[in-house]
């Protein structure tokens, strides 16, 4: 799945994946996908931030999308 697009409305994050093209002959459909943060950081990693998944679960710091959203966060 790419990510085609990361909008921040009201402190929450959308972002909208889109898949590939061998995804989209096995029937995978665009997603959009909410995150939330409380301005939390990690306690080993104080330069990202904590995000959350809209079903509440944490997102891990080595995953990639703590990684993008961190990024869009830093972007001028």
């Amino acid at each position: 799945m790419k990510i085609i697009n990361i909008e921040l409305k009201n402190g929450i994050y959308y972002v909208t994946k889109n898949p590939n093209f061998i995804q989209k002959i096995f029937g995978v459909k665009t997603k959009n996908e909410r995150y939330k943060t409380k301005g939390e950081v990690f306690y080993y990693f104080p330069h990202l931030k904590v995000f959350y998944s809209s079903n509440g679960k944490m997102v891990s710091p080595i995953d990639e999308m703590c990684d993008i959203l961190n990024n869009f966060e830093r972007r001028f």
